[in-house]
């Protein structure tokens, strides 16, 4: 039998032990969300970027192939007036691509700045941290912010009152269980904010993904008609290696579309995560999915951004 004074000591050990770690289960946890939430972020800003940078090349190709092939199908008697004509054609070509790619430009900034946000948000989970920390953060939650009201204006994206409520409403939703002071402040200021990034990444993505699709298409089709089907209905493939490998380059160009419809999934679902993350209840497999989802995606646009790079050296 044991002395009470001894029993007494063990409990009391005891139930320091489990109050301790309960709490640093609790810090654990909140360092953890706040790494997942910190890791998604600079995964998903990663892949987008990834996906500006395969959208610009792909579009100034598509619009170069189209422009060729018309340019076979001017003809004039009077040379002169053929030369304005391809002059004018080029110019309103360039004008039309140079908007886009400034788009494009734009985007692959801002969400060079959500990634910042991202990977300075991490610092704040500590109870530490130091208040230069939290001011990056503000700084750069500001920008965001600004970039939310340019993005809307610039490409006419419009968010009703009844999405603004929901984005307002995020504040509401960050969890206490967050330890540190700064890391749920930030998070209830910038909720919102980063909720209409993200949804706007889905809006810009989905407006983007119209243009060149169809911009694809017309480019196929100028491509298919010359390199495929003129020299096989007038039987005039010279080389039946290159027909063939033509031929399979362009089938095998609708990969590019897929890569547009994953991107804007993606976006939609790091916005889920993100308010699943602020109520402090995101489980793991979500969150080890959807960072699947990104590497998939990203794996996807490296393999086309070389077989850009493998054509061009051809």
């Amino acid at each position: 039998m044991f002395p009470k004074t001894v029993c007494k000591k063990s409990m009391t050990s005891c139930l320091v032990s489990a109050v301790l770690i309960l709490i640093f289960s609790a810090c654990t946890h909140t360092v953890r969300q706040s790494q997942d939430l910190s890791d998604i972020g600079i995964k998903y800003t990663d892949a987008i970027k990834e996906l500006i940078d395969v959208t610009t090349d792909t579009v100034i190709d598509d619009d170069s192939d189209n422009l060729l092939y018309t340019q076979q199908l001017t003809s004039y008697d009077d040379k002169v007036k053929e030369k304005k004509e391809l002059e004018k054609r080029l110019k309103e070509h360039d004008k039309v691509i140079e908007e886009l790619v400034t788009t494009l430009g734009r985007f692959r900034g801002q969400t060079n700045t959500l990634k910042a946000y991202f990977i300075n948000l991490q610092s704040l989970s500590r109870t530490d941290a130091p208040e230069s920390a939290a001011n990056a953060v503000a700084e750069l939650s500001t920008s965001i912010n600004y970039a939310n009201a340019n993005l809307r204006e610039r490409e006419n994206l419009i968010i009703t009152d009844e999405q603004k409520k929901a984005f307002s409403s995020t504040a509401g939703l960050v969890a206490k269980g967050f330890q540190s002071a700064n890391l749920q402040k930030a998070l209830k200021r910038d909720a919102p904010i980063i909720s209409e990034q993200l949804y706007l990444h889905e809006k810009l993505i989905e407006k983007l993904s119209r243009i060149l699709k169809h911009s694809a298409k017309i480019a196929y089709i100028n491509e298919w008609k010359l390199k495929v089907l003129k020299p096989y209905k007038n039987k005039e493939i010279i080389n039946e290696s290159n027909w063939k490998k033509e031929r399979k380059q362009l089938l095998k160009s609708t990969f590019f579309e897929t890569s547009l419809d994953n991107a804007k999934n993606t976006a939609k679902q790091m916005r889920l995560v993100w308010g699943n993350i602020l109520e402090n209840k995101t489980d793991l497999e979500s969150v080890g999915l959807l960072i699947n989802d990104i590497n998939e995606m990203t794996a996807a646009l490296h393999q086309l951004k070389q077989s850009f790079k493998e054509a061009e050296n051809e």
